[in-house]
Parts: C-alpha cells; sequence; structure tokens
C-alpha cells in the first residue's frame, strides 16, 4: 500500500509506491525527500537533470515475460570518462524491485541478492576475473570503474547525493547472466545484483508519461554545423550523430557541436540509411567509421558499419581489405580463457592468436549509440579459427568480445541492393599517401633480389605483417556507460 505525505520544501503531496523506497525526489520543487520513522526529512535538491534520450521513462509500465513492473524512479550517473547514462528503478508486481539499465541494443535487469555473496575488494579486481556466484554460476567482470551521482528522479531504494562517487563492476555470466557488484563508496556493505540481459523485443514497455524531449523527438533535427537535416534512425538509442554533408559531429539530444571533421573525406560503400535483410533480420546502416592501426610506421585502414535492427540491437559489417564479416556480440563468460592469450575457446573451438594492435577511430559519419570521438582508441585481439574469427576489444577497464563469421559480399550486396562486384574498404589518405611509388620501389626490389638469386618467402597464412595484418577487432566503441 502507498506511503503519503508532504514535501518538507514546498508541502507538495509525496507518494511512496513500494515498500523498499527510501527516498523521492518532489516533482514539483526536485526536493530529495527521506523517509524515516520519524516522517519525512529534507535533504535538499537535486541537480537538474542532463539531457539524455528517453528510451523509459518514469511513470511507464511494462513486462519482462509474465513479470509485469512499474518504473518508478531513475538515478542518472556520471561516468569517470565522462559520459552520463541511467538506470531506472523498477517496482514488480510481485512486491520486489530491481534496476533496469540499457546499453549497446541490449537491456539489463537485475534484483539485489541478499544475504549478498562473497565477493573481492574492490582494490583487487581485475578485467575478466572470474567471480563464483555459487548456484548462479560463475560470472567474468567486463567492466570496473567508478561514477559519480549527478541527479535523480521519482523514488529510489537509497537517498542520492549529488557528488557522491560509487565503485562498481558489471559481469557476464551464463544464459546471458548479468551482474553488478557495488562497493558504494568503499565504506558501506557490499551489495550485489543478479540478473540477466534482454533484447529489445523481450522487454515491454507501455509509455505512460510525456517524454522530457518529446518536443524533439529526433525529427526535424538540423546539423549544428551545415544546416542540412539529420535523419535519425535509431530513435532515443542514439547519443551522437556525424553529419554525412559536412563531417560535424553533434549531441542529439542538445544538438551541441563536439567536434568538426573535414567534409567527404570518404564515401562508405555501403550508403548510410540503406536497409537489407542478413540472417532473417532487417537491419539499416546507420554509422560508418575508418578505423586504423600502425606497424613498422605503415598504416593499415579498415571499415566498420554499424548496423540497427529493430528488436534485436546493434550489429556490425566490418569491411578489412575486402575480406567482409559480419558481427555480434558475445557474453564473456561464455569465452574459454585457459588458454589465454595464445588461444581462447568458444562453441567448442580454439581459436588461436590472429593479431593484436592499437586501432584508432580516424573518421565517422552517422548514428552511434555512444559518445563516439575521433581519436579514440582500443586495443583488440583477434583470435582465429579458419575463417571463423573471435575478436576481443579492451580499453578504459572495459572489455567486449565478439563474433565476426565471414560473410560473401555478393550476400551484403544482394541484402542492401548493391552492385555485386568487388569490393573493399575506402582507403584513407594516410594509407595511400605514396602508393603508386612504393608498388613502384618493390618491383624494383623483387627484380634485384631474383637478379642475387635471393628469394622471398610469404607464410602460408598470407599475412605480410603478422600480428597486425589481417581482421582487426571489431565492434565500435565504448557506450560511456552499463
Amino acid at each position: 500500500m502507498a506511503a503519503q505525505g508532504q514535501c518538507p520544501g514546498c508541502g507538495a503531496p509525496i507518494e511512496f509506491r513500494m515498500g523498499a523506497s527510501v527516498s523521492a525526489v518532489c516533482p514539483y520543487c526536485t526536493t530529495t525527500v527521506r523517509r524515516t520513522d520519524r516522517g519525512l526529512e529534507n535533504l535538499g535538491k537535486v541537480a537538474a537533470l542532463a539531457d539524455s534520450p528517453a528510451i523509459v521513462a518514469v511513470g511507464d509500465s511494462g513486462a519482462i515475460g509474465d513479470q509485469r513492473f512499474h518504473v518508478l524512479g531513475k538515478v542518472q550517473l556520471q561516468h569517470d570518462m565522462g559520459g552520463v547514462w541511467e538506470e531506472w528503478y523498477l517496482g514488480f508486481d510481485n512486491g520486489q524491485w530491481g534496476w533496469l539499465a540499457y546499453a549497446q541494443g541490449l537491456f539489463m535487469v537485475t534484483w539485489k541478492v541478499q544475504p549478498s555473496p562473497s565477493v573481492p575488494p574492490m582494490n583487487q579486481v581485475s578485467l575478466e576475473m572470474p567471480i563464483n556466484f555459487g548456484p548462479r554460476g560463475i560470472f567474468r567482470i567486463v567492466e570496473y570503474k567508478n561514477a559519480t551521482i549527478a541527479s535523480a528522479q521519482g523514488e529510489l531504494p537509497f537517498a542520492p547525493k549529488a557528488g557522491d562517487i560509487r565503485y562498481y563492476a558489471d559481469l557476464h555470466g551464463p544464459q546471458q547472466g548479468f551482474a553488478t557488484i557495488d562497493w558504494g563508496q568503499g565504506t558501506e556493505p557490499v551489495e550485489v545484483f543478479i540478473g540477466y540481459q534482454l533484447l529489445e523485443s523481450q522487454l515491454r514497455i507501455t509509455e505512460q508519461v510525456e517524454r522530457p524531449h518529446q518536443s524533439v523527438h529526433l525529427e526535424g533535427l538540423q546539423c549544428p554545423g551545415c544546416g542540412a537535416p539529420l535523419k535519425v534512425h535509431g530513435g532515443n538509442r542514439i547519443e551522437r550523430i556525424a553529419c554525412v554533408y559536412c563531417g560535424t559531429i553533434s549531441e542529439t539530444a542538445s544538438q551541441q557541436i563536439i567536434a568538426r571533421q573535414e567534409a567527404a573525406r570518404t564515401q562508405p560503400l555501403i550508403p548510410i540509411g540503406a536497409s537489407g535483410t542478413l540472417a532473417e533480420q532487417n537491419y539499416t546502416v546507420i554509422g560508418y567509421m575508418l578505423k586504423s592501426t600502425v606497424f613498422e610506421e605503415e598504416v593499415f585502414t579498415w571499415s566498420e558499419y554499424l548496423l540497427y535492427g529493430p528488436g534485436v540491437g546493434f550489429r556490425w559489417l566490418v569491411d578489412d581489405e575486402g575480406t567482409w564479416r559480419f558481427v555480434s556480440p558475445l557474453n564473456a563468460s561464455d569465452i574459454d580463457l585457459s588458454g589465454f592469450p595464445s588461444s581462447i575457446g568458444y562453441g567448442g573451438k580454439v581459436f588461436r592468436m590472429r593479431n593484436q594492435n592499437e586501432g584508432f577511430t580516424d573518421y565517422v559519419l552517422g548514428e552511434f549509440y555512444w559518445k563516439v570521438q575521433v581519436g579514440e582508441s582500443t586495443q583488440n585481439m583477434d583470435f582465429s579459427n579458419g575463417s571463423d574469427v573471435v575478436s576481443r576489444e579492451a580499453g578504459s577497464n572495459e572489455v567486449h568480445y565478439s563474433h565476426a563469421p565471414a560473410i560473401p559480399w555478393s550476400v551484403i550486396a544482394q541484402a542492401f541492393g548493391l552492385p555485386n562486384t568487388a569490393a573493399s574498404s575506402p582507403t584513407s589518405s594516410a594509407s595511400c599517401r605514396g602508393c603508386v611509388t612504393a608498388v613502384a620501389w618493390v618491383i624494383v626490389i623483387l627484380v634485384v633480389l631474383a637478379l642475387l638469386g635471393i628469394f622471398v618467402c610469404v607464410g602460408e597464412s598470407g599475412d605480410s605483417s603478422p600480428g597486425v595484418r589481417g581482421s582487426p577487432a571489431y565492434g565500435g566503441g565504448w557506450s560511456s556507460g552499463k
């Protein structure tokens, strides 16, 4: 039964719909009100909510399978790398409560585990460390960072205080399991939340309230750099967009210019906005990235195309020197790391180290679900079994795995209505500078070597630069959130 009272800040009615709720933010004066056995306590006003896409809103209802819930509140957190994300407090019809978060096209729902299982201290964890949660299985750490509470709305199971830093780790577990270890500020008892990842199609949200940014609605946007129309295919999942006409990178919610790029540096082989069917799922190409790595002062480039599929989220198509791959995210707990770094296991197969490099983002066009930046980098490792590839991408105390089987260009061309001719990545000016001259010198050198009776051998793999050439690590950038 709901508990009611009056806001000590403005006298407006305050309601607590969930017995586990400790505080509520007054919707009229933004005062944080804490519920105590002595009444309602004024904890001061919260900061204004930052502009952010509104996939879920406080006041909505929804269901996961046959479990119905109401969205009672949300907390807005600022990442230690500067990004902002939100987590929503859910009250289920069966009396339980939990948390909902969204990142990279997936929802994560978790419930608090009581009593809290034993976990290592926050200064003793590392990426990919296994954590045994007993009957729930062995989970693997995929992110450990800290976040600052920026703002809040509605009811919450704790009393938010702007500026408080919270230390956490996110983990992947069996059968799409997901968990969060919350050490708080390092002085309070550790809390553990365990649940699972969901495709968008597995979560039903019924919009009950007007969205904070409904007036924008990501329709009718114009590039703040050149005024050209911006069509947003990914809706409220998109954080930043790079204008296909002038290259300006801007925030979708605030339309603030983040960076400027030269216009028409390169044109994607698959046009942004093209739609097609791959693996029996309709996808739209919404983003394009030109990426590179450096080996022995030579620049190698490849292209990544971000796809959005309604109900399934985001996937990637990667063009590496004419070899195309269809890239899907993997749950890190499904990876056998007993042979790492020389090999890994996945799906009953052994994948051996193929290459590793530091990859840089050189140029972007279109929409992205994280705060993409030109110049951002990741540490990449590829593992292969024949033509099959599993990639590991790490950076900023975060790691992601993806599966990248080869896909013929003819299949891609048919799916997106493109000419069925040999295709390879557009080459950046950095990598093709002096290409003609380089080819001429290679011919001269080969002739000289032949005359001297010296033979040049190429290994069976065909890679002329082992450890660098070949498929890069795929899957885009970092979500700056959970």
